[in-house]
């Protein structure tokens, strides 16, 4: 049976369940203390030696209208993981509230409408150079129209200033939050072209060292494979690959190897190509004539060795 919520004893006090240890016994306190420290509180054992004159143990409940979720259940369903001393919503462990979007997305959205919701313009006290308003008169300036926002008395120079800056300096914040979420969307593009590009040229320098009958991984040999760490793999030991990946590995080093052995062709025949280009602008030869006794070219002087004249 549990303990009683309210025992009254014989001397007239009222006792109330203020918490119960850790053994489960009950301690009370005196109805009209609201503060009690746990070891002055006392034992429903310790009441009745005073005598107990009458006890409730379930409290009436009112009778309403059909049921309704509670505000601590609409509250739940808002904020599952409860919420911290600042009111915000607490999330898992781990986890930030500027990590969620939404969050971060709602409570901009939130210093938005309320920026939306006073007035524009650029804030000022219109008491320090129109002496004859009332003291913390503040006014706008919209495009040259002055308009009254209100009176502030009672507040400290430093808060003034504070409300008087409030309004330009959100609408500062806002502005450069929105160019850094352009500026972050330019740097995510990019970085996600530079990674298509790394990831090109990785798989291309790959197929250009991969081993044949290396990894079906990473396609590195196995005698000097060991335990590696791969993106998107992690730790993983050596394994076999597929027919399909040694046949295909085969055909990317036989592609990879046939743009460097037609340069090595190119640079080899360059030099002869070149002598033959310079052909035509060469001249002949000279050669010893026996018959004129000179060093001339061939048939420059018509002399025929088999006609024995010039």
């Amino acid at each position: 049976m549990s303990a009683p919520l309210v025992v009254n004893t014989r001397d007239g006090v009222c006792w109330t369940r203020r918490t119960v240890t850790r053994g489960g016994v009950a301690l009370y306190a005196p109805e009209s203390v609201k503060t009690c420290p746990n070891f002055v509180m006392a034992t429903l054992a310790e009441l009745a030696e005073h005598g107990i004159a009458g006890s409730t143990v379930v409290l009436p409940v009112p009778v309403g209208p059909g049921s309704q979720e509670s505000p601590v259940e609409d509250d739940r369903a808002k904020a599952p993981w409860g919420r911290g001393e600042d009111g915000r919503p607490l999330l898992p462990m781990g986890a930030h509230w500027t990590d969620v979007p939404e969050l971060v997305d709602r409570t901009v959205s939130g210093i938005q409408a309320r920026l939306d919701q006073a007035q524009s313009g650029h804030w000022y006290d219109a008491s320090v150079t129109e002496t004859w308003r009332a003291p913390g008169t503040v006014r706008t300036n919209v495009d040259g129209y002055q308009r009254t926002v209100g009176q502030f008395t009672n507040m400290l120079p430093g808060d003034l200033d504070l409300v008087l800056h409030a309004h330009d300096d959100l609408s500062w914040c806002l502005d450069m939050i929105a160019r850094l979420r352009v500026r972050v969307g330019e740097v995510e593009r990019k970085y996600a072209f530079d990674t298509a590009v790394l990831r090109r040229e990785r798989d291309r320098i790959r197929e250009r060292v991969s081993e044949p009958f290396g990894c079906t991984h990473c396609g590195q040999a196995q005698r000097s494979h060991g335990r590696q760490y791969l993106s998107g793999v992690g730790m993983h030991a050596w394994e076999r690959p597929t027919d399909a990946q040694v046949k295909d590995r085969m055909l990317a080093r036989r592609a990879a190897r046939m743009p460097l052995a037609a340069d090595g062709i190119t640079r080899r025949i360059a030099p002869v190509q070149a002598l033959r280009d310079d052909e035509p602008e060469m001249g002949e030869l000279e050669e010893w004539c026996t018959g004129c006794h000179t060093d001339h070219a061939p048939n420059e002087c018509g002399y025929r060795p088999e006609a024995g004249d010039a």
